[in-house]
């Protein structure tokens, strides 16, 4: 609203030198007040609106995960059910749990290198069989 009140008077100096003596100064004020709070509040529904209609498209708008995906994911999973526990174990603490090779290391109680052999060889293993 302070802006409002700031562009009423940016208003009134401006057109200092067109306004006429004759009428009053406080019409002119009056007038250009109305119109700013006018303008203000025309332009504060219209931004309303503009959020209202994004969120509600946010919220109609369902999570599109097309067919060849839910194959691609499908399969994905038979992978990691063909590789052997232990590196089963290792993908889901990586991936699943975003657990570090360190922390892996220390919950399944094997070294830093295994575990990063054990992910790469999974990986193969997922690639070669997703292939």
């Amino acid at each position: 609203m302070r802006s409002n009140i700031h562009n009423v008077f940016l208003k009134i100096l401006r057109k200092r030198t067109h306004l006429d003596s004759n009428k009053s100064l406080h019409s002119y004020i009056f007038t250009i007040s109305k119109n700013e709070v006018i303008d203000y509040f025309n332009k504060l529904n219209s931004n309303r609106k503009k959020v209202e209609e994004y969120y509600t498209n946010k919220i109609e708008t369902p999570v599109d995960i097309n067919e060849e995906q839910e194959i691609l994911f499908k399969r994905l999973e038979e992978g990691i059910c063909q590789l052997s526990e232990q590196r089963r174990k290792v993908i889901h603490l990586s991936y699943f749990d975003n657990m570090s090779y360190q922390e892996i290391s220390e919950h399944l109680r094997i070294s830093k290198n295994t575990v990063k052999n054990h992910l790469v060889k999974a990986k193969v293993s997922l690639r070669n069989y997703l292939a």
